[in-house]
């Protein structure tokens, strides 16, 4: 049960975590590097495509990484 928690709060800490990377990376990027938007599409994309894209992949990759974990704990846990 421990496992599958963790898992559900890895996959949402990875969640927030990989959307707000995503979004924020490309406001930096954009202001760094001087791209134009008049009309607003471009971070728009951002938002709705690209942040929730790389905030399931984050979460995902998150979700794994702490159920592994996790689990190692459960183990070390369950030997002694």
């Amino acid at each position: 049960m421990r496992v599958f928690l963790w898992c559900i709060f890895g996959f949402g800490f990875g969640l927030a975590l990989g959307y707000v990377v995503i979004y924020f990376g490309w406001v930096a990027y954009s202001q760094q590097f001087h791209v134009l938007d008049h009309d607003g599409s471009k971070i728009i994309r951002v938002e709705l495509e690209w942040a929730p894209m790389g905030a399931i992949a984050m979460g995902l990759l998150m979700a794994f990484w702490s159920a592994l974990r996790a689990a190692k704990r459960a183990t070390r846990r369950a030997t002694r």
